[in-house]
């Protein structure tokens, strides 16, 4: 029943079948992974991740908790920790590119850039049309001012998944600095159009409008 609830987006039930089941057997480990998957989805993250290390304590070369765990600390802006855990999944796993896609993004947030390119890069080897890892690249190439490599990516990822915000806000970004400003026009409208509260967006689309002649 409890995977049932997970699977049908019920994660509260979830957490309290499966919170049950681990105060019934502490080493039972498909209570415990399930439990930190149920706290994951309710953005409970010091709780996932005491359940998750409860798992890995059972089951130390497990790949789900693993990346579970990796997923806790990411969201609570524990970008170690994150990396420390992704490493260990796709030791586990090596073939799981939404491992490699998100110990991406953790490399990003640090600044490590190369780390980030190839993990977003393997992420897309693996999985070609996982399009978080070709956003993660053009967040890569922006950084490193390889404009047109990164309006490749975000493109790519803009094809993959047409509702997506941040890869038209990427494009948009990429013609900028590249001086093509009708295209970065039109792509920061895009941006906005899929989500108009969108700070960032706003402010340099009002920016390049602002300098265009009257």
């Amino acid at each position: 029943m409890d995977k049932v609830e997970l699977r049908n987006k019920q994660p509260e039930l979830a957490a309290t079948a499966f919170q049950q089941a681990v105060s019934l057997n502490p080493e039972f480990f498909p209570a415990q992974q399930g439990l930190g998957q149920a706290h994951n989805q309710l953005r409970q993250f010091d709780q996932a991740a005491a359940a998750f290390q409860q798992a890995i304590a059972l089951r130390p070369q497990a790949y789900a908790p693993l990346d579970g765990l990796g997923r806790a600390h990411l969201n609570q802006g524990q970008l170690s920790e994150a990396i420390a855990a992704f490493q260990k999944a796709v030791e586990s796993n090596p073939q799981a590119a939404v491992t490699y896609e998100a110990m991406g993004r953790a490399y990003l947030q640090t600044k490590q850039f190369q780390p980030a390119r190839q993990a977003f890069t393997t992420a897309i080897t693996l999985q070609p049309n996982l399009f978080q890892a070709h956003n993660g690249l053009g967040r890569v190439h922006l950084n490193q001012n390889q404009f047109e490599a990164a309006a490749e990516a975000f493109t790519t990822a803009a094809q993959l998944n047409p509702t997506d915000f941040a890869a038209h806000d990427g494009i948009g970004r990429a013609y900028f600095r590249q001086a093509r400003l009708k295209e970065a026009i039109a792509a920061l409208n895009r941006a906005l159009e899929l989500r108009p509260d969108f700070a960032p967006s706003r402010k340099l689309l009002d920016d390049i409008l602002a300098k265009q002649p009257s």
